[in-house]
């Protein structure tokens, strides 16, 4: 795989995207955009019109309230040697204190995605995406609140990277808010590609694959997740995911700006 993510416009490939400029609300989310939309009573995701092109995904002040835009479908079998790539705009405004945020690729996506009260992605199935913990919470220590994370996730094992200067790759800080609290727009990326089958039972077929995944935050890379090492990361050919973005709040209410979501697959290898 490459340092930098792939131009899909010079590929063959297929996807999904949603434009929330061109959505006048979520709630006219149909099967023609591939996404779906989930938010309880008294959460919202007005217009994108009032919200400079962004949708303000805003729970209610209730715990634990979950908002949640993904693929209609599963999507995109993984098959050796094919990239699969996610792309998401947004903004998270509220305090880090209450916001417990997943975006990326996971199977049953729809099913608790996030753990109640910030404790990070589900922790079954498989996931690859970027995740932000609440500040102050029990699952993550002070030191790595309020950064973005790197995960990678296989039959419950999972990888993380704290995205701060000391473990991001360009030697810097991602933070999802600045010091102040007020909220970042990123651009989060990331590239999961099958490599090398794992041999399994003889006269079997190869389902799982060692897999490699690459992480960007605003065109820079930020994060790999490599087969080699303590690291160890496979992927199911089996295993189908859904694309979307999560946002849950902890006992307040949470904003999320989103701009828009992308996931693609190419139809060939790089150069093929």
């Amino acid at each position: 795989m490459r340092n930098m993510p792939i131009d899909f416009h010079n590929e063959k490939s297929f996807g999904v995207f949603l434009d929330c400029i061109r959505e006048s609300a979520a709630t006219t989310v149909n099967g023609d955009d591939g996404f779906v939309s989930v938010f309880p009573a008294g959460s919202s995701m007005p217009s994108g019109d009032v919200f400079n092109g962004q949708w303000a995904m805003t729970t209610d002040a209730d715990d634990n309230e979950l908002l949640l835009v993904h693929t209609t479908n599963e999507i995109f079998q993984f098959v050796q040697d094919l990239i699969t790539r996610f792309w998401a705009r947004l903004t998270p405004l509220t305090l880090p204190a209450e916001q417990n945020i997943f975006v990326g690729c996971m199977n049953a996506i729809a099913t608790a995605p996030v753990v109640d009260a910030g404790a990070g992605p589900k922790a079954t199935g498989d996931h690859f995406g970027f995740y932000t913990p609440e500040s102050g919470g029990a699952t993550f220590t002070a030191a790595e609140d309020n950064f973005w994370m790197a995960r990678s996730q296989h039959n419950g094992v999972a990888i993380a990277t704290i995205l701060d200067a000391a473990r991001s790759l360009d030697g810097q800080d991602h933070l999802a808010y600045t010091a102040g609290g007020v909220g970042i727009e990123r651009d989060l990326i990331a590239e999961c590609v099958p490599t090398n089958a794992v041999p399994g039972v003889a006269g079997a077929a190869v389902t799982i694959f060692d897999m490699e995944v690459r992480f960007w935050l605003d065109g820079v890379l930020v994060a790999k997740h490599l087969h080699r090492g303590t690291q160890q990361v496979t992927i199911a050919s089996t295993t189908l995911m859904n694309f979307g973005v999560a946002v849950q709040n902890i006992t307040d209410i949470v904003v999320l700006n989103l701009d828009f979501l992308k996931c693609e697959q190419l139809l060939a290898p790089p150069g093929a």
